[in-house]
């Protein structure tokens, strides 16, 4: 039963390297947050100029 898994000192080695997929996909949906809050704030100043006019 020696070859059923790696120790745990490997598995955290590797992890470290490349981080598994959820954190990955929670880092895109932040980004994808912020990019649709900048949005916003853009846009809403746009309004705001035409207002002024």
């Amino acid at each position: 039963p020696s070859l059923v898994l790696a120790p745990p000192s490997v598995n955290a080695g590797t992890a470290k390297e490349h981080p598994p997929l959820e954190t990955r996909i929670k880092q895109d949906k932040s980004n994808f947050q912020e990019q649709q809050r900048q949005r916003v704030a853009q846009e809403a100043r746009a309004e705001r100029r035409q207002k002024k006019q």
